[in-house]
C-alpha cells in the first residue's frame, strides 16, 4: 500500500473514532480461537530443505516446526492457499461472540450489555463476487464483521455499538449481494461488470481497491494457528523430488475427511474424529422426523438424468401429504417423481442436460403444490448460516438447498439439491467450540443423512413455509 493509501487510512480510522461510527476492531488474539478448532494431526509427513522427513513433528525444534509450515504455505497456489485460511460463517460467529464479551467486560461501550445478541449474519464476498471475504453479525445494537480469511492484521475488522451496517443503505434485489473490500468499503454487486457504490457511484469490478487484500500477510498468522494450518491436509511437499511414497503416508487419511469420501451419518461420531472433542449435543430442532427421517423418495426410483431438484421438490410434496394426510398429493413414489420430471420440463425449471435451475427453484416448488391442487407455500431465498438456518427450522419450516459452491459444488455431494429439515449443534467439551449439522434427505438414500455446515456456507437455500 502506498504512503497515501496509508495516510487516508489514518485519517479514516481518527475520523470515526471522534464520531463513534463503525471503527476496526482492537487486536485480540483471536487466531487462538481458530486455531482450536482447526482438524488435530498428531502426525504427518514434511520436508526440509528438499529433504523427506517423516515423524513425528513434535521432537523437532519450534523454529524449524514453523520454517516448514511458512514453506508449506508459500508453495501453496492461491486456489489452495485461499483454501487453508478459509475461515467458515461457524468460527466466525463464534469469533464474534466473544468479541463481544471481550467488549462488554472491559467497559469499552455503554451499548452492549449481556443483553445484546446476534440477530441476523450476512455473508459478504470480495470483488469477484464468488469468494467470501467477511461476515457482518447485526446485534440487536450495532453489528460486528468478521474476517473470512486468517491472515489480516485483526480478525475483527469492524465494529459499531449502535449504527447500523452501512450497506442497508443500498436498495437491494433478492439476487444480490455485498461486496466487502475493508473497513467500510462496500458494494451493491448484481452479478454485472459494474459495481454500485454507497455513494451511488458505478465502479467496473475489476477496477476498485481492496485494502483488505493489501493487508494479507501469512506473518499475521499467530505460531499455534500456522502449524496448525499447515497440518490440516497432511499434504507432502516436495522441493527437490517430484513424486514420492512414503510407508504410512496416508495413513491420517485413510478414514473420510470431513463431508468427502463418504456421507454422514451420525454428527457426534463425524465431529470425533474430525474435530478437537469430545462432542456433546447442545441445542437442536426437528420438526419433521415423522415425515423426514425414513422413507424418502430417491432418484433411483426412476430412470433419468440430473434429477435431484425434481426429486428433492418430491420429497417437500411427501413429506407435506404426510403431515396433513392430504389425499391429492399421490403416495406412490414413482407416480409423484415422474410429475415432477414432467412439470419442470414442461415450465423450464428443469432440464435433463443441465439439472434444475437455482433462479427457478422458488417456482419450481408453488408450481408442484399448485399442480395437485393445493394452496401454494410461501417460499424466500436466504445465505446457508447459523442464524438463518435456526430461524427457518425453529419455525418449523423446510430448506430446499443448492449445494452449488460457485460451480464447484459439494465436496461429497457435488452439485446437488437436497432437503434439509432439522439442525443439530455440538459443542466441544475440550474447546468450547460448536459444530453445526443439517439433517437432510439427499435423494441418494431413503434414509436422512447429514451434512456439515461448513461445508455448505458459500451456497444458499429456499425457506418453505407453509
Amino acid at each position: 500500500m502506498n504512503r497515501l493509501k496509508k495516510g487516508l487510512v489514518i485519517l479514516l480510522v481518527a475520523l470515526m473514532l471522534f464520531s463513534g461510527a463503525a471503527v476496526p476492531a482492537l487486536a485480540m488474539p483471536y487466531q487462538e480461537i481458530v486455531q482450536t478448532q482447526l482438524v488435530e494431526q498428531e502426525r504427518r509427513t514434511g520436508t526440509s530443505d528438499g529433504f523427506l522427513y517423516t515423524g513425528d513433528l513434535e521432537t523437532l525444534p519450534q523454529g524449524e516446526l514453523l520454517e516448514l509450515a511458512r514453506r508449506e504455505l508459500e508453495n501453496l497456489s492461491q486456489e489452495e492457499l485461499q483454501e487453508r485460511l478459509f475461515i467458515t460463517e461457524d468460527v466466525a460467529y463464534y469469533i464474534a461472540l466473544m468479541f463481544l464479551q471481550d467488549v462488554i467486560s472491559m467497559g469499552m461501550v455503554d451499548y452492549w450489555s449481556s443483553d445484546t445478541v446476534i440477530m441476523n449474519t450476512v455473508t459478504m464476498y470480495d470483488y469477484t463476487g464468488e469468494t467470501i471475504s467477511a461476515y457482518s453479525f447485526e446485534l440487536t445494537s450495532g453489528y460486528i464483521v468478521v474476517s473470512a480469511l486468517l491472515d489480516v492484521p485483526n480478525l475483527v475488522l469492524e465494529w459499531a455499538p449502535v449504527a447500523r451496517p452501512v450497506y442497508e443503505t443500498f436498495d437491494l434485489d433478492e439476487s444480490a449481494q455485498i461486496i466487502y473490500l475493508g473497513a467500510l468499503n462496500y458494494f451493491a454487486d448484481d452479478g454485472s461488470d459494474v459495481l454500485v457504490c454507497i455513494s451511488g457511484d458505478e465502479v467496473f469490478r475489476d477496477e476498485v481497491d481492496s485494502f483488505l487484500e493489501e493487508f494479507r500477510d501469512i506473518d499475521y498468522i499467530s505460531e499455534n494457528a500456522l502449524l496448525t494450518i499447515a497440518s490440516l491436509q497432511g499434504e507432502v511437499i516436495f522441493d527437490s523430488m517430484e513424486s514420492a511414497e512414503v510407508d504410512g503416508f496416508f495413513d491420517a487419511l485413510s478414514a473420510s475427511p470431513p463431508g468427502s469420501n463418504g456421507p454422514i451419518t451420525n454428527t457426534i461420531e463425524h465431529a470425533n474424529r474430525w474435530f478437537a472433542g469430545p462432542f456433546r449435543s447442545f441445542s437442536w430442532q426437528n420438526h419433521w422426523e415423522p415425515q423426514m427421517g425414513s422413507g424418502n423418495v430417491v432418484m433411483s426410483a426412476v430412470s433419468a438424468r440430473n434429477h435431484c431438484g425434481p426429486t428433492a421438490v418430491a420429497n417437500i410434496l411427501r413429506a407435506f401429504r404426510m403431515r396433513n394426510n392430504d389425499a391429492r398429493i399421490p403416495s406412490s413414489h414413482i407416480t409423484l417423481l415422474n410429475t415432477m420430471i414432467s412439470l419442470g420440463q414442461a415450465h423450464g425449471h428443469y432440464n435433463p442436460d443441465g439439472g434444475t435451475s437455482n433462479a427457478r427453484a422458488p417456482l419450481f416448488i408453488q408450481d408442484a403444490f399448485r399442480i395437485h391442487g393445493v394452496t401454494a407455500p410461501s417460499v424466500n431465498t436466504f445465505n446457508i448460516n447459523y442464524t438463518n438456518l435456526e430461524i427457518s427450522l425453529r419455525s418449523g419450516r423446510l430448506m430446499y438447498v443448492m449445494l452449488w459452491n460457485g460451480g464447484a459444488g459439494h465436496p461429497f455431494y457435488g452439485r446437488h439439491h437436497v432437503v434439509a429439515y432439522a439442525y443439530a449443534r455440538l459443542r466441544s467439551d475440550s474447546t468450547g467450540w460448536f459444530k453445526t449439522y443439517l439433517k437432510i434427505a439427499d435423494g441418494w438414500s431413503a434414509s436422512a443423512r447429514f451434512i456439515d455446515l461448513a461445508s455448505a456456507t458459500n451456497d444458499r437455500y429456499v425457506e418453505v413455509r407453509f
